[in-house]
């Protein structure tokens, strides 16, 4: 497709090059700006229905294209009467033409916005949805979003607040696809860890195993045994505890948690004895600062922390 591509557009060079190749630069770029506000350029060209109309002229040419210069060039006319452009439309085919490419990449370019250890970023979406990203966590989705789709990828954990639109928010993760049409919910997808909990409205969610359909103040919290046997009410207030500064534990591992403390504060915590990390912990922990949230943690557990080059060991 590409040798077509360049062969076309070569050809279009050649017959520009020939009509006005007595004009100055100035007036040729006058020329085609003057065109360009004159012409309504076409929606974003689709490639297979491009493809599928050149390979139908070339198909119903009695030129072959690999023929010398002048019966090349006898088939670029016939192009261009099959096509029935003036020179105008000419300019804008030509364009086309040689930024189809860029213009079709563009369009489906991911954005991606992340955050790292010990950072939390709250934005707004193209449809005006709100989002906040809890530490070492990222969204991507595609320049279309709000056009064709809302569909974006969740990798760590963050609080939504979707606006109500025809089309349906999707929220693709590891573990499965979470599907509403406006809600406040939260979703943590790491990589043993999937939570999804809704402060509004209701969501589906869906994967191999099952799917299942959460209403106000439900969440799932077990990916082991996914399924509607396993749906809660949430068990605490101001859920996600993380938008509230808060940590609520029940039964969480001690594992866990250092693990938590470690995106939020951008620390490395080192047991000093393998055992420890089965142990569990209940009870809400303060996230607001790194000083307050190890005190709170070793309050709950009886082990203490200790600082020694470069990493906090738990003794």
């Amino acid at each position: 497709m590409k040798n077509i591509y360049e062969y076309i557009a070569n050809k279009f060079r050649y017959y520009l090059v020939s009509e006005i190749k007595h004009m100055k630069q100035k007036k040729l770029k006058k020329l085609i700006w003057d065109i360009s506000k004159q012409t309504k350029m076409p929606p974003v060209p689709n490639k297979n229905n491009m493809w599928e109309n050149i390979s139908y002229v070339i198909g119903n040419s009695n030129t072959d294209i690999q023929t010398k210069e002048s019966s090349s060039y006898t088939f670029f006319e016939k192009l261009i009467m099959q096509f029935k452009i003036n020179f105008r439309y000419t300019i804008a085919f030509l364009l086309t033409i040689i930024l189809i490419n860029p213009i079709y990449d563009k369009f489906n370019q991911n954005k991606i916005i992340k955050t790292n250890s010990g950072e939390r970023l709250s934005f707004i979406l193209p449809d005006n949805s709100k989002i906040t990203l809890n530490a070492q966590s990222s969204i991507s989705y595609k320049n279309t979003f709000n056009i064709k789709d809302r569909i974006l990828e969740l990798d760590g954990e963050a609080y939504f607040e979707i606006e109500k639109n025809p089309l349906p928010f999707i929220v693709q993760t590891d573990h499965g696809n979470i599907k509403v049409l406006g809600t406040k919910f939260n979703v943590m997808n790491r990589k043993n860890e999937f939570e999804v909990g809704v402060n509004e409205g209701q969501v589906e969610i869906s994967n191999q195993i099952a799917i299942i359909q959460l209403k106000d103040k439900q969440c799932i919290m077990d990916l082991e045994n996914f399924n509607d046997k396993n749906i809660i009410n949430i068990p605490y207030p101001n859920y996600p505890g993380w938008i509230n500064q808060k940590l609520y534990c029940n039964q969480k591992s001690l594992k866990t948690i250092c693990l938590e403390i470690e995106r939020l504060f951008n620390i490395k915590i080192k047991f000093s004895n393998p055992n420890l990390k089965n142990i569990t912990v209940t009870g809400v922990i303060d996230i607001s600062n790194l000083k307050t949230m190890l005190n709170t943690v070793s309050l709950l557990t009886q082990h203490k922390f200790k600082f020694e080059g470069g990493s906090y060991f738990i003794i």
